[in-house]
C-alpha cells in the first residue's frame, strides 16, 4: 500500500504491473480498492497495464473525515489526480465502478485531460441514484443501501464500523451531484464503456445512454449490480480487457 497527501488528507493507493500505459481502477460505495484485485481484475490488466487501485475518501486505508463539505466531484477528481501526480502519470483509463463510475465520469467534467479512456459500470452516469429510484420505485437511502450490502455480503462490509459510517453517508450523498455530466459525455470524443449485469436497476438507462453517445458502447454482464462487478463467470474482465486493449493499441 501506498499513501499520498491531498488537501490534508490520506489517500490510499496499490500500484501493480510496470508497463507504462496506466489503469485507474475507482470502486464503488462501501467498497475497498482490494475488492479489485479478489475480483481478478488487477491480475487480468497487470501484465499489459500498470494498474492503480485507489482507495476513495471514506473507504478502506483513505482517511474518512465526517465533513461532507470535502466529498464534492471535483474534490473527489483532485485525489486521483494526486494519485496520478504522485506514481508519475500524465494520464490514465479510468474505470469506476458504481460510486467509483460517478467519480470516473466526474473527471470527465473537471479533468478530461487526465484520460485516455473511460469505463463506467453500475452506474448511469446522467440519471444516476434517480433512475434507480424510478425503476425500483422506492426511495432508495442509504441505510437501505448499506443495510443490503451488509446483509448479502457481511465479510465484504465488516471494515464499516459505526465510526466511518458518517463519511460514506457524506459519500452517498454527493453522489446525487451530476453536474455538468450529460453535456461533458455528449461532447467526449474519448472512447467510452458502458457496462452493466442484466439484472442491475441501472441497466436499461446505461444501455440507452451508450446507444445516444457518439463514441460509447454498452457491455452487459449477467447477475444484478454485485454480481457483474465480482464477475465470477469472467465476462466484465473480458470485456473490459478486450476494450483496454483496443482502445491502446488505436493511442
Amino acid at each position: 500500500m501506498d499513501v499520498v497527501i491531498n488537501r490534508g488528507q490520506r489517500i490510499a493507493y496499490d500500484v501493480a504491473g510496470a508497463v507504462d500505459d496506466t489503469v485507474v481502477l475507482l470502486a464503488g460505495l462501501g467498497t475497498p480498492r482490494t475488492d479489485w484485485a479478489d475480483a481478478g481484475y488487477v491480475a487480468s490488466f497487470a501484465d499489459e497495464f500498470r494498474v492503480v487501485s485507489i482507495d476513495s475518501l471514506g473507504h478502506g486505508d483513505s482517511d474518512s473525515p465526517a465533513d461532507c463539505s470535502l466529498y464534492t466531484p471535483r474534490q473527489r477528481v483532485g485525489d486521483v489526480i494526486a494519485v496520478l501526480d504522485e506514481v508519475g502519470v500524465g494520464s490514465a483509463h479510468v474505470i469506476g465502478y458504481s460510486m467509483g463510475g460517478w467519480i470516473a465520469v466526474a473527471m470527465l467534467v473537471h479533468a478530461p485531460e487526465r484520460l485516455h479512456s473511460l469505463c463506467v459500470g453500475g452506474w448511469d452516469p446522467v440519471r444516476g441514484m434517480a433512475g434507480v429510484r424510478e425503476r425500483l420505485g422506492i426511495d432508495l437511502d442509504f441505510d437501505m443501501v448499506i443495510g443490503g450490502f451488509r446483509s448479502a455480503y457481511p465479510q465484504l462490509t465488516a471494515w464499516i464500523t459505526p465510526d466511518r459510517e458518517p463519511a460514506l453517508r457524506c459519500c452517498f450523498s454527493a453522489i446525487e451531484d451530476l453536474d455538468g455530466v450529460e453535456d461533458a459525455l455528449h461532447a467526449c470524443g474519448l472512447p467510452i464503456l458502458l457496462w452493466d449485469g442484466v439484472d442491475d436497476p441501472h441497466h436499461d438507462t446505461s444501455r440507452d445512454l451508450a446507444a445516444g453517445l457518439r463514441t460509447a458502447e454498452f457491455v452487459e454482464a449477467p447477475g444484478d449490480h454485485a454480481a457483474a462487478f465480482f464477475d465470477e463467470g469472467g465476462e466484465a474482465v473480458t470485456a473490459l480487457r478486450a476494450f483496454l486493449r483496443g482502445t491502446a493499441a488505436a493511442m
